[in-house]
């Protein structure tokens, strides 16, 4: 995941920020309250390259998806406890 990206560039920090995950599907409904689109959830977009595979090829899929996987990405992400991990990144950078 792209924590900082230069946008039309394919310029951007990979990171394990945690937070991360969860601006995807933020940011995509607050998209659909304003405009309604749903066909938005159905754009093709490309995954991030593999480092630790440069040679596989890079797959894509519906933006749905990708939201799909952030949510069950972070629910992975749980301490012995219970308590969320926050990894990388604080979850409040105020």
């Amino acid at each position: 995941m792209c924590h900082w990206w230069h946008h039309g560039t394919d310029i951007g920090a990979v990171t394990n920020c945690s937070d991360d995950l969860l601006w995807l599907g933020f940011i995509t409904l607050n998209y659909l309250d304003e405009t309604a689109d749903d066909s938005i959830l159905d754009t093709d977009v490309k995954f991030l390259p593999d480092p630790a595979d440069p040679g596989k090829k890079v797959t894509s899929a519906p933006l749905y998806d990708h939201m799909l996987r952030s949510v069950d990405k972070v629910l992975t992400r749980f301490s012995p406890r219970g308590l969320p991990l926050i990894g990388e990144c604080d979850w409040n950078d105020g």
